[in-house]
């Protein structure tokens, strides 16, 4: 399958009423090749031109590299910034590692009822490494979980001492933490949404 297939197969645009919507699928490992198609569909599609005031974001990954996955979300909260879109996230299957920083996009988060969440701390690989080798490595580590518990802490409403709370669980979540810690989107909040 060519790149230009495959973009086709992992976007389309719906229409309904004044509601224009461009969907997304990200399905797999979060990776380079992933990243890849989905930034080119982003970057490649006439948000102002075509009148897209909505992108709903389907997600069911088992997660990835998180390069790959904060490149997807800059572009992502660049697409809303710049252009005024809405941003929808669903759940599907599973949204574990990198694919729950990406379901945290969502200015509407919904799970679908057999998804599930699984959250830990990255991993680290250190390997052989000389101790230079090793200390700079732990400074990198550092900076990349202070990245990611800073946009967790800010997409979630809440301190990053109850994100580094959440990260620590290593393990699936349940649906009362999912309320708990404002990872989904609560009926009574869907339910204003509708009425919009």
């Amino acid at each position: 399958m060519d790149d230009e297939e495959r973009l086709n197969e992992d976007t389309k645009v719906i229409t309904d009423g004044e509601l224009k919507t461009k969907q997304l699928y990200i399905i797999g490992e979060i990776n380079e090749e992933r990243s890849k198609d989905i930034i080119k569909a982003l970057f490649e599609t006439d948000w102002k031109g075509s009148g897209i005031n909505n992108l709903s974001i389907y997600i069911s990954s088992e997660g990835g590299y998180l390069i790959d996955c904060f490149a997807m979300i800059d572009a992502i909260q660049f697409i809303r910034d710049t252009f005024d879109v809405h941003v929808s996230t669903f759940g599907l299957g599973e949204c574990t590692s990198a694919g729950f920083f990406l379901f945290l996009l969502g200015d509407l988060r919904v799970l679908f009822p057999n998804c599930k969440v699984f959250v830990h701390e990255h991993i680290s690989m250190l390997g052989e490494s000389s101790y230079d080798d090793t200390k700079r490595e732990i400074k990198d580590q550092k900076m990349v979980y202070d990245m990611y518990v800073e946009y967790s802490s800010k997409r979630l409403g809440i301190s990053k001492t109850r994100v580094k709370t959440l990260l620590k669980k290593n393990r699936y979540l349940t649906q009362k933490e999912l309320e708990k810690f404002n990872i989904i989107t609560k009926n009574d909040e869907l339910d204003e949404k509708e009425k919009e």
